[in-house]
């Protein structure tokens, strides 16, 4: 037998959905705040921190409207460090190179998203919903405390050379 979804059924998911794409766009105007605030690496790193968090607190949501809640914040979190990952690396590419810096930055993020859409989807049906959310959710801490790692050092050897080098010229 074949489910059909009604539009009265989809509603709540299209609105959920909605909400997401709407946080989104709020969480990525208040960014730069963030950024100001907690410097640009380790914005990034306690917004993936935070992200990972979300997603491991979907993983034992047991009711829809908190599950509905936990995912918009999560959406939310996890797109704010977009424009900061973008923003090192285009500091860091000498301006000739930028666009094909960044075309290639997006190819490299929409194949990854497909990808990991595909083994999200036969992982759920394997293992189910909170195993899956949880394993990610390590796996998105872990690659937070990476990326402060090898990024946060280098960053710090930037400004201590841009000091001494101010320094210096005075």
């Amino acid at each position: 037998e074949i489910y059909t979804l009604s539009l009265h059924d989809a509603l709540p998911i299209c609105s959920i959905y909605s909400y997401a794409q709407f946080s989104q766009v709020l969480a990525i105007m208040a960014t730069p705040v963030i950024f100001r605030k907690l410097g640009m690496v380790d914005g990034i790193a306690y917004l993936q921190i935070s992200a990972a968090i979300a997603l491991g607190a979907l993983a034992f949501c047991s009711r829809a409207s908190l599950a509905s809640v936990v995912y918009v914040g999560y959406m939310a979190l996890h797109w704010m460090t977009e424009p900061g990952i973008l923003l090192l690396l285009m500091n860091r590419i000498p301006p000739e190179e930028r666009t094909g810096a960044s075309a290639l930055t997006f190819l490299v993020i929409n194949i990854a998203s497909a990808v990991a859409a595909a083994l999200a989807g036969a992982s759920f049906t394997k293992f189910g919903y909170p195993l899956v959310l949880t394993v990610a959710s390590i796996v998105g801490l872990g690659a937070a405390f990476f990326f402060r790692l090898m990024v946060g050092d280098r960053q710090q050897e930037r400004i201590a050379d841009a000091s001494l080098r101010s320094r210096t010229i005075l």
